[in-house]
């Protein structure tokens, strides 16, 4: 009726007038620098991850301060907002110890105040520097980077089990983006680098590519790796057993020869306990099962049950445990089981693991295995 009554031309002046606008809209949102979009993102992105059934406030807090940092530099060097200058470099240093102590406290150890409270000096370092001496922020800043980003491939350099706190049906994902992120670390203190060069040769003409480009990348990319579900810790995961806890006469002396007498027999007394509370009390089908929680209930360190078994065995934990699971997963395929039921009874918590493990065992996919069988 109202149509009728502005008449044709107007009704078609109208429709072109709510195009115009949503391609305005649209091209306002094109022209968003790429730091402020990076921000929204992350942003969004934690609150998102804040919903999950068992949320990592470790990891969320450190998507919200790559998110901080995206919002800081959008707002100084595409909006002019100078005063909050002073800020940048202070959030930025807080990024690589905020790394590490996520990923201290969520595959090795809880988070101790005395000793992580030492993660603090390059931060105090950078304020220091920016009310006494800012020059040498082109300095602490980038070194603050590549120390954490050696410190965390250092860390995660071996295969195996060298974060006893994932789960085990994780495999060698959790191991592999903390390395990501340990080069984005690494990255970024290139693009610093790069920063202080061009500031040097005295153009400044790549700086907005560099800050809005390369940096932004490289916090969305520490923002959405520690995103993965695969960094998410085991619910009720504790810290390893300290010393005081441990039976007086396994302390792990690492001067040992690895094949001595002492150790063969050892391991196969590992092996023995290891093997009885696979069988017997099915401790493979908690999907939450870490090392840590393994020899927690072995009472054995943690160290010499991933030897034992790569030892006497010649895998890593993760893989021995994922052994028992497949095995099981074969049981239940053949009592009819579909397979989605098969994934989540034999203690796995993603379809992808398990069919990762799946192909690795049997050399076939669940569906084509079931083929073979029933062939």
């Amino acid at each position: 009726m109202q149509n009728t009554l502005i008449g044709p031309e107007l009704s078609g002046f109208s429709s072109t007038f709510t195009l115009a606008s949503c391609t305005c809209a649209y091209a306002a949102m094109l022209v968003l620098p790429i730091p402020l979009i990076v921000s929204i993102l992350l942003a969004f992105l934690m609150m998102r991850a804040s919903l999950r059934e068992n949320p990592q406030k470790p990891l969320l807090l450190l998507i919200g301060l790559c998110a901080l940092q995206s919002l800081i530099i959008a707002l100084v060097h595409h909006y002019g907002w100078i005063n909050m200058r002073w800020l940048q470099p202070l959030t930025a240093s807080l990024i690589p110890p905020a790394c590490w102590l996520v990923f201290a406290s969520t595959t090795r150890r809880a988070f101790n105040v005395q000793t992580d409270a030492l993660h603090a000096v390059l931060p105090l370092a950078t304020l220091l520097s920016l009310v006494t001496m800012p020059a040498a922020l082109d300095t602490i800043v980038p070194l603050n980077f590549v120390i954490y980003g050696r410190k965390l491939l250092a860390a995660t350099s071996q295969d195996g089990d060298s974060l006893p706190g994932m789960r085990l049906e994780s495999g060698e994902l959790p191991r592999r983006l903390w390395r990501a992120i340990a080069f984005a670390l690494l990255a970024s203190a290139v693009c610093d680098a790069l920063i202080i060069l061009d500031q040097a040769i005295g153009s400044g003409h790549w700086l907005p590519v560099i800050v809005s480009l390369f940096t932004s990348v490289n916090l969305l990319l520490i923002g959405a790796l520690c995103l993965s579900q695969e960094l998410t810790q085991a619910q009720g995961q504790v810290c390893d057993l300290p010393a005081r806890d441990l039976p007086a006469n396994k302390e792990t002396d690492d001067t040992e020869p690895l094949l001595s007498e002492e150790n063969i027999q050892r391991d196969v007394e590992i092996m023995s306990q290891l093997s009885t509370l696979m069988n017997k009390e099915q401790l493979f089908l908690d999907a939450d099962l870490t090392l840590t929680r393994l020899a927690r209930k072995l009472g054995i360190p943690a160290k010499q049950v991933s030897a034992a078994i790569n030892r006497q065995k010649g895998e890593n934990v993760s893989r021995y445990v994922n052994r028992y699971r497949i095995d099981h997963a074969y049981k239940l395929l053949k009592a009819g089981k579909s397979i989605t039921q098969t994934v989540y009874e034999c203690g796995f918590n993603t379809k992808s693991n398990f069919n990762r493990e799946f192909m690795r065992l049997s050399q076939a996919s669940p569906s084509d295995w079931l083929t073979t069988q029933s062939g």
